[in-house]
């Protein structure tokens, strides 16, 4: 089993603005750290998983999503202070925007051995376009990570968790080995094309995140998960936000 936490953005205090959904504090990701390292887990490397062995016990991705400058504020100083590496999915057409990561600060994260993932080039729906755009958006954002790490990316979270077949055709054609789906999940039996992941967000305790360690309630947690994904395919955005809350803001899950 391969545990993959998806995360958002990382605030100094508490988000009390429904649209922060998915923003937790820095001591909510500590103490998450924390319980990560207490279990024994680690970091799984990209070489260890393109291998296509089994997986070695108690090892995790942890994934932050939109790249945006707490991530390197926040974020990177905690990883290295428990010594575990972050897998940053970056939309390279913000970069250097206010809020967002600089390219210097980008390669300076995989400088200092964090992994650089592909989020497109902005953060719009891939699902909606043309498989030609989707090439162009790819092939665009892919040739300014390498510019900027070095290295081609080969790992791909697409924006706002919209995949379909054509969107992971197109990707995995256009040099991308690693797809991160928003479909919950613990990876049991991991498909490359499309790993599952835990989201997590700021009504996520501690109770509930050793819940999730623990695999207790997970069939109500993806269960009430894709629930909310249905909504979210289906909806316009403003109202989604607004059923979103009215029916998972009471429970302690994305």
């Amino acid at each position: 089993m391969i545990l993959i936490l998806t995360y958002h953005k990382i605030a100094t205090g508490r988000a009390n603005d429904a649209g922060e959904f998915y923003t937790i504090t820095r001591d909510d990701l500590d103490s998450q750290f924390c319980a990560l390292r207490t279990r024994g887990y680690r970091c799984l490397r990209i070489d260890e998983l393109l291998s296509g062995g089994p997986p070695p016990p108690n090892c995790c991705l942890l994934t932050f999503d939109d790249g945006t400058q707490d991530h390197y504020d926040i974020v990177l100083p905690l990883l290295e202070e428990h010594k575990f590496q972050g897998v940053f999915f970056v939309c390279t057409g913000k970069f250097d925007l206010p809020g967002f990561l600089t390219r210097a600060k980008v390669g300076d994260m995989a400088q200092r051995g964090h992994i650089i993932g592909c989020h497109s080039d902005r953060n719009h729906r891939l699902d909606r376009i043309t498989d030609e755009q989707i090439r162009e958006r790819i092939a665009l954002s892919r040739r300014v990570l390498t510019e900027v790490v070095g290295t081609p990316p080969v790992l791909f979270a697409p924006p706002g968790g919209y995949i379909n077949a054509h969107v992971r055709n197109v990707v995995l054609a256009n040099g991308m080995r690693i797809i991160r789906t928003m479909q919950w999940g613990y990876n049991d039996r991991p498909d490359l094309a499309a790993l599952q992941c835990i989201p997590i967000n700021q009504r996520i305790g501690p109770k509930q995140f050793h819940d999730i360690l623990d695999r207790r309630a997970a069939v109500r947690m993806a269960v009430m998960y894709r629930m909310k994904e249905l909504l979210k395919w289906a909806l316009p955005a403003r109202l989604y936000y607004g059923v979103r809350q009215a029916i998972i803001g009471t429970h302690d899950h994305k």
